[in-house]
């Protein structure tokens, strides 16, 4: 989840991890293999929701109602289009057999992760490219998409300013149902952030 990433967020991520072990919080590092494979998952067979939006909405999608559309969400739903039953299910017996898989792995601790690879970017840009668009639009989603498909609670907290003055977060992820957990870990560790932010 640290792939791409602007060197702002990393620093900022390594650096509220540092205070948050002063402050006796136990930080480790290590590969979460769930997560490698979700991305394999959507390179292969594709995404739940293209195919569920098309399914959706095919009625317009293969109309000229189509051409009322946004023409980038059309794009993306269109995708679904091309999916077979045996995609959809390879999807949903994967994320199945992941989500007790990263449960175990997390045992009881939260997984912390920039909340975006990048900060927002100049919109004119995109305007004009639809293809660079839809390349900025699936990076800036890819590490909060990984909670969607394995059914994760999270909370991004704010912890400070990129180079340009952008704002950055860090994502902190449970397992489902482990809402009330995650928020009282919130709270302390945003309290954490706060204290990192007088001191530097």
């Amino acid at each position: 989840m640290l792939d791409d990433i602007e060197l702002s967020g990393a620093h900022e991520l390594r650096a509220v991890a540092g205070d948050a072990r002063i402050a006796g919080v136990t930080v480790r590092r290590e590969r979460v293999e769930a997560l490698d494979r979700v991305i394999d998952m959507t390179a292969h067979f594709g995404t739940l929701v293209a195919a569920e939006a098309y399914t959706e909405y095919r009625d317009i999608a293969d109309s000229e109602k189509a051409n009322e559309l946004d023409r980038r969400v059309l794009l993306r739903m269109m995708g679904g289009r091309k999916m077979s039953a045996a995609d959809v299910l390879s999807i949903q017996r994967g994320r199945q057999a992941l989500i007790p898989t990263l449960t175990g792995q997390l045992d009881g601790a939260l997984l912390a992760m920039p909340t975006t690879v990048l900060t927002a970017p100049k919109v004119a840009p995109l305007d004009a490219d639809d293809e660079l668009f839809h390349k900025i639009n699936m990076r800036t989603l890819r590490n909060t998409t990984m909670g969607n498909v394995l059914d994760l609670c999270a909370v991004a907290l704010p912890n400070g300013r990129d180079g340009k003055g952008l704002p950055t977060s860090i994502l902190f992820s449970a397992p489902h149902n482990h809402d009330e957990q995650l928020l009282g870990y919130a709270l302390a560790i945003g309290s954490v952030i706060r204290e990192f932010f007088k001191a530097s």
